[in-house]
This record gives structure tokens, C-alpha cells and sequence, in this order.
């Protein structure tokens, strides 16, 4: 023969207390959410307001960059430079300047974006600049799809540090392209990789192009 429980716990759950229950738990994952998301969006955009003047010196290095290879290509009977060490230290005089400051900054407080590296003198600096006329089927592809407004050299570390900022992890492989952009808070969101032209011309580079 089975023996009924006490008390409180031999009697049914009212509906009421369930619901009541169930408004209070929701409510503390939703204000958890939003103050989570507030969070993130305030770190993004001190983040966006410490880049400011770092975008200004991105913005003059891309410059520097593309004189670089506008003047080998003058020099060369119109060939590409075929490495960044062919362009040290004629046409860009100090490779230190192939760091963009956002990431320079960001490595003083241990953290470490993707960047890839060059050997000058025997020494061998960071380079955090994408250089696309050195990726030869990336370069064809661009130059085919938009001729003289393709995409010469592209700084991503800009959109990179919002997201670390916001998120203190490095963005997940495909981050910023349309598919997965719209994941995160409208600061990281809507803040672009900056890219120089084979025209010249600076300006953002669509997600397309990521």
C-alpha cells in the first residue's frame, strides 16, 4: 500500500503558481539578455571611438601603400611588385608600418589578431595588411569583377577590434559577411573593413568582398 506525502506535497501544483513561476524565470533570462546586449553595444562603441584616430593613420599607411606600388609599377615597366620585401625600403620606408595601430594597440593588452609576417634583414615583422594583388587568383577575380576599383590592399582589423571588444573572443571564421553579420549588436554590425583601390579611391569594403 502506497503512503501519500505530507503536507503541501500531497496536494497538486495551482496553475497559478506555475505561470507565476514561469513569468518570474522568463522575466530573469530576458533582463539577463538585455543587459548582456547593452553591455556588448556600450564596449563596441568605445571601442568605435578609440579607433577613430587609428582609422585617420590606417587611412595615410593604405595611402603610403598604394604610392608604394603605383611607383614599382612606374619602375618596373608596369609589373607588380611580386613580394612586400621588393617594396622595403625604396617604397615603403619602415616595414613597422605594415602593423595597422588598431592591432598594435590591441597586442600592448595581450590580445593578438590574425596577422601573417615578413623577413627583412633577418628580422621578421607583423604584417596585419591584406595586400590582394599578392593573392594572384584573389587579384584576377577582383580585377575581372571590378576592374580598376577592385580592392588593393584591405585593413579588416578595424571591424575585428569592435568585435573583440563586444564579444572578448576573435570573430569566428566568416563573421562579417552578409550571412553572419546580422548575428551580432549594430556596432559591430555596422562597421566595415577599410580598403584602398587599385583606383585609389578609399572607402569600406562591402561584405561581398569579404
Amino acid at each position: 500500500m502506497k503512503k501519500r506525502l505530507p503536507g503541501i506535497l500531497s496536494k497538486r501544483i495551482p496553475p497559478w503558481v506555475i505561470f507565476l513561476v514561469a513569468i518570474i524565470v522568463g522575466g530573469y533570462v530576458l533582463v539577463t539578455h538585455l543587459v548582456k546586449v547593452y553591455a556588448e553595444r556600450n564596449a563596441a562603441d568605445h571601442e568605435i571611438a578609440l579607433e577613430q584616430a587609428e582609422i585617420s593613420e590606417c587611412k595615410r599607411r593604405l595611402l603610403l601603400f598604394y604610392n608604394a606600388w603605383k611607383r614599382y609599377r612606374a619602375d618596373h615597366k608596369g609589373a607588380e611588385p611580386p613580394t612586400l620585401e621588393s617594396l622595403i625600403p625604396k617604397y615603403i620606408p619602415d616595414p613597422n608600418l605594415l602593423v595597422c595601430p588598431t592591432v598594435a594597440r590591441w597586442a600592448k593588452k595581450g590580445v593578438h589578431f590574425t596577422v601573417g609576417t615578413v623577413t627583412i634583414g633577418r628580422r621578421i615583422y607583423p604584417v596585419s595588411y591584406g595586400f590582394r594583388w599578392l593573392a594572384s587568383s584573389t587579384n584576377a577575380y577582383d580585377i575581372k569583377k571590378e576592374g580598376d576599383n577592385a580592392p588593393l590592399v584591405v585593413c579588416y582589423s578595424h571591424e575585428e577590434g569592435v568585435y573583440w571588444a563586444a564579444y572578448h573572443r576573435p570573430p569566428p571564421i566568416g563573421a562579417f559577411n552578409w550571412g553572419q553579420r546580422g548575428r551580432w549588436v549594430a556596432p559591430v554590425r555596422h562597421t566595415y573593413a577599410l580598403v584602398i583601390r587599385r583606383n585609389g579611391k578609399i572607402d569600406t569594403l562591402s561584405p561581398d568582398d569579404e
